[in-house]
C-alpha cells in the first residue's frame, strides 16, 4: 500500500526546511555582525536581527511600536535610526497613520473571517 506522501518527498521537504532555517539564522547573524554597514547604530540587537520585534509590538501588543521607537530614542539617543530626526518631528502623525492601518487590517481580517 502506498502512502500519500512518499518517504523521499518527506525527506526532501525536511531538508529544504532545514536549509531555510539555516539561511534565516545566517541572515540574522549577519544583521548584528561587525560586517554589517549599520553595526555601529545603537539599539536592541533583536530589533536589528529580525522584523519579529516590530511584529510583536504592532500585532501582539496592538500597535505600540511607534511608542517603543520614542522610548528607544530616549534610551539610545538620536543616532538610533538613520531617519531619526525626520521621524521625531512627525511621530504623532506616524502613530495616527500606523494605528489607522492596524485598525483597517483588523477590520479586513474580521470581515474575511481570518
Amino acid at each position: 500500500m502506498e502512502t500519500f506522501i512518499s518517504t523521499n518527498t518527506l525527506s526532501i521537504s525536511l531538508a529544504v526546511a532545514a536549509l531555510w532555517v539555516l539561511y534565516l539564522i545566517a541572515y540574522e547573524s549577519y544583521n548584528i555582525s561587525s560586517k554589517h554597514p549599520l553595526h555601529h547604530v545603537p539599539g536592541p540587537k533583536l530589533a536589528a536581527m529580525t522584523v519579529l520585534y516590530e511584529f510583536w509590538y504592532d500585532m501582539i501588543l496592538g500597535g505600540g511600536y511607534t511608542k517603543r521607537i520614542k522610548e528607544m530614542h530616549e534610551t539610545y539617543g538620536e543616532s538610533m535610526h538613520p531617519y531619526s530626526t525626520h521621524l521625531k518631528k512627525h511621530v504623532d502623525e506616524i502613530q495616527q497613520a500606523h494605528l489607522y492601518a492596524l485598525v483597517r487590517m483588523k477590520y479586513i481580517a474580521t470581515t474575511l473571517h481570518l
